[in-house]
Parts: structure tokens; C-alpha cells; sequence
């Protein structure tokens, strides 16, 4: 398995990150979800099984979603 050259945060499927170093051991979930070229000394690791990807998927789609905007009342009407 090719090694880190950079430091890089991960989130797992629950939102809980993880920071990896030049040097660590790497899960395999977590290599997947690495998908930054620069980061790695050689080709980056190759997904073992699509379940990586579901867990990213799963991850994005847990991201809250932008604050809904209040309209203002038209001018003339009470406070």
C-alpha cells in the first residue's frame, strides 16, 4: 500500500474525523476515502469494495444544509 506524504483529515461514516500523518498506518476505509493524488508517496490505493464509496456518499449527504432565510415583511404592516 502506497504511504502518506501529507497530512490529511477524514470523516468516517458517522462524521467523526480523523487525522492521518506521513507515516501512519491507514485504514482501508479511510485510503478510499483519500482521493487527493498529491497526498500519496505513489498511485493512491485502488478501493477494495464499493462500501468506501457508499460511506462518502453517506457522509455528504448527512451535511447540514444552509440556514433558510427569513423574508421581511412589506413596508406599512405592523411590528
Amino acid at each position: 500500500m502506497s504511504e502518506l506524504i501529507s497530512h490529511v483529515c477524514v470523516l468516517d461514516a458517522e462524521g467523526r474525523t480523523f487525522w492521518f500523518a506521513p507515516g501512519d498506518p491507514v485504514p482501508d476505509w479511510a485510503a478510499t476515502l483519500i482521493t487527493n493524488p498529491g497526498a500519496w508517496a505513489g498511485p493512491a490505493p485502488a478501493p477494495a469494495d464499493t462500501a468506501g464509496a457508499g460511506e462518502a456518499a453517506t457522509v455528504e449527504a448527512q451535511a447540514p444544509a444552509a440556514p433558510k432565510r427569513r423574508t421581511r415583511k412589506p413596508a406599512g404592516e405592523g411590528a
